[in-house]
């Protein structure tokens, strides 16, 4: 696939930047932590300088929505105009027949991710810098982050709605479709949603794996699929739930291990940005239990599709391996037992 792509896009690129002798400086090379996405970098001879610096191609699923790659590249537009630390996009393309799939172009920032993925091994790369310096990391970060405009996505550009409803319509479509067996938690969350008070940019994932960090500051903030405006108290607890489900699948003795320092770490990092800000996190509970029945949506799809046979751009989703624990968490912050198909390890 790679060869494919990388000669569709060289194709593409050249005609876009209208210089018919563009070639590849450095060829198509997988970036690492991607997991919803498939990430590879690139350097082309462009004689425009914006597009001669190392750039990222960020490829989206097929069974993606389709506006999914227009809600990124605005998101992160509007990040750029203020100066936050996120890749500049250059090129957002919704259709899928360039390169067999949608994606962004966007710049290649430097720096280090912390924590390179959510294996074990991982894990204890990152072990130093997960205790002593990643909550308060994720706390400034995400007290920066909601301290910014939310003008230029409030007004539902190009028809797109970045708040809450978005992820209540998303469950009510998953019950009613492909996973009726969050019928209940749907039912649950619309009925129980709490009053908004202040608006943010909520990026909605931000954990180690997506930062990337140079010389102990932040030079960028990565993967901006589910970013919402919403209260702070929603990143808060969809970044609360990520720290205490801490979906990494190492045997019980050193899984036990792992999930009480990660949430250990998650009360360390509520406890800096509420110092940071003093913002209201009542509703934290109601955001964590959105999240869990977001993620286990693509939980019940993929073991669908390996049930009945089909093929699917979007790997096995990180949180597959948490699954009990997902069940556990939503029942102790709403009251509601869900039932998932058995999961099938392949």
């Amino acid at each position: 696939m790679t060869d494919a792509v990388a000669a569709q896009l060289l194709d593409a690129l050249s005609a876009r930047l209208e210089q018919p002798d563009l070639e590849y400086v450095e060829p198509l090379e997988r970036l690492t932590g991607g997991y919803y996405t498939d990430n590879r970098s690139f350097r082309v001879n462009a004689r425009d300088p914006n597009w001669s610096a190392r750039l990222v191609l960020r490829l989206f699923p097929r069974e993606g929505p389709p506006e999914q790659v227009r809600r990124e590249f605005l998101v992160q537009s509007a990040l750029t105009a203020q100066g936050f630390p996120v890749p500049n996009v250059l090129w957002c393309e919704e259709q899928v027949d360039v390169v067999g799939r949608r994606f962004l172009v966007m710049e290649f920032l430097d720096g280090r991710s912390p924590m390179g993925g959510a294996e074990f091994s991982a894990v204890l790369r990152a072990f130093p810098w997960l205790v002593v310096r990643m909550p308060t990391a994720l706390a400034r970060t995400q007290a920066a982050l909601h301290e910014l405009s939310v003008g230029e996505l409030t007004d539902a550009p190009d028809g797109l709605s970045f708040g809450v409803d978005r992820w209540l319509d998303v469950l009510d479509d998953a019950a009613a479709s492909g996973a009726p067996e969050l019928e209940e938690a749907a039912r649950w969350l619309r009925a129980n949603r709490p009053t908004e008070r202040r608006l943010a940019i909520c990026h909605g994932d931000l954990w180690p794996g997506n930062l990337l960090v140079e010389r102990g500051r932040v030079t960028s903030v990565l993967d901006w699929s589910v970013a919402t405006v919403a209260e702070p108290a929603l990143d808060v607890g969809f970044t609360a739930m990520g720290l205490t489900i801490a979906p990494i699948e190492a045997g019980p003795r050193v899984e036990a291990v792992i999930l009480r320092q990660s949430r250990w770490m998650c009360r360390r990092y509520v406890k800096a940005y509420r110092s940071l800000t003093g913002a209201d996190l009542a509703a934290q509970p109601y955001y964590e239990a959105l999240r869990c029945a977001l993620e286990l949506i693509h939980v019940v799809e993929h073991r669908r599709a390996l049930t009945n046979g089909v093929e699917r751009d979007a790997p096995t989703p990180t949180w597959d391996v948490a699954s009990d624990r997902m069940i556990e968490y939503f029942e102790s912050r709403t009251g509601v037992r869900l039932q998932l198909p058995k999961r099938i390890v392949r």
